[in-house]
């Protein structure tokens, strides 16, 4: 027997208001380090050291670099000579970073000198700088990404070594928590409600039951890349129905998603959305009011629960539907995967016109 409506309802509200108050990690995204006196290749090997120090100091949780250089090469963005606060701005936005750490390596005189700073994307403010000069040596500067980070985490240098092993468990968790959430870009899902309940209060009565069949739902989200946050749209096809109804219930919902990953394999997410009362319902004068749900969503199929309001214009008259559904997501649009894809197709057509010309 499923709990009583009204606590459904209640914890479902409790929940809701429990996950959209949780706050976010500080998320890090490093743009490789502008070369000025240096080659590209001993630019991207010291922005790589900068980059697995940084997560060894464990106050931030650093976004995988491969996979931002990709997003960023995928959107066109140019992030070579991106130093300044504008640039650096704009290059988190797309990243969906909390933070972001922009640098260089210059040359004067005899001497190395290597620049760098976090920004926070939403207040334009440089919260760190760190500098560090030595002679023309690339070992040494090599060994001075360790005084770098040491300045950006306001800990010794050797806490960085100390702290590697403890942090990188912990790290790779994050990181593995992030790679769901980062690329999902919506897509379409078709649901059946396999428990419907309505409960409802008029000036002509009131009562609850639950319904026969809960029919199915059609539904299409759209999300940004690198962002927790989706924006839906559903239909339901065939509606509620019950021998209580003459004609089946059914809603138009479009709704925001928020997403919580927790790993690679699911995703626990909340939604608040408005909904427009359709079928039996707007025949008798239902309208629309917002509704609420939850679920948990793995690569193909989800299961959640929703909860339709709707109210009429006599007074503290009300009709609400809560469900319980499972959804089939069809596969989602990826830019990494699209992309990947083009670079085999490039290199099976070249190794096929290199067999032709032999």
């Amino acid at each position: 027997m499923f709990l009583d409506y009204n606590m459904k309802k209640l914890i479902l509200l409790v929940v809701s208001f429990v996950c959209f108050a949780l706050p976010d990690d500080g998320s890090l995204a490093i743009v490789k380090l502008d070369a000025l006196g240096i080659s590209k290749k001993e630019a991207r090997s010291l922005t790589e050291r900068i980059t697995s120090q940084m997560i060894s100091c464990g106050k931030y949780t650093v976004l995988d670099r491969v996979n931002t250089d990709k997003i960023l090469d995928e959107m066109k963005f140019q992030s070579s000579g991106c130093t300044d606060t504008k640039c650096a701005i704009e290059m988190g936005k797309i990243l969906n970073a909390h933070y972001i750490l922009v640098g260089s390596v210059s040359t004067f005189g005899n001497n190395f000198i290597m620049d760098c700073r976090i920004i926070n994307v939403e207040t334009s403010e440089a919260i760190k700088s760190a500098s560090f000069t030595s002679r023309k040596n690339l070992d040494k500067l090599l060994q001075g990404t360790k005084n770098i980070v040491s300045q950006l985490c306001d800990i010794d240098i050797e806490e960085i070594n100390n702290q590697s092993i403890e942090n990188k468990k912990s790290n790779n968790l994050k990181k593995k928590a992030l790679a769901r959430s980062i690329y999902r870009t919506g897509g379409l899902y078709f649901g059946y409600n396999f428990f419907g309940e309505f409960k409802f209060d008029s000036g002509l009565g009131s009562g609850n039951d639950q319904y026969d069949n809960g029919g199915f739902t059609l539904g299409y989200e759209v999300g940004k890349l690198l962002s927790k946050n989706e924006f839906g749209i559903s239909l339901d096809i065939g509606g509620f129905e019950s021998s209580e109804r003459s004609s089946s219930d059914s809603f138009l919902n479009s709704y925001w998603k928020r997403n919580f990953s927790k790993s690679r394999t699911y995703n626990f997410w909340t939604s608040l959305g408005y909904n427009i009362a359709l079928g039996q319902l707007d025949k008798e004068d239902w309208v629309g009011k917002y509704s609420v749900g939850l679920g948990l969503e793995g690569d193909r199929f989800e299961i959640g629960c929703l909860i339709n309001k709707s109210r009429s214009d006599a007074p503290e008259s009300y009709f609400d539907v809560v469900r319980m559904f499972v959804n089939y997501n069809f596969p989602k649009f990826n830019y990494l995967d699209k992309k990947k894809k083009q670079q085999k197709k490039k290199q099976f057509q070249k190794k096929k016109n290199r067999r032709r010309n032999k």
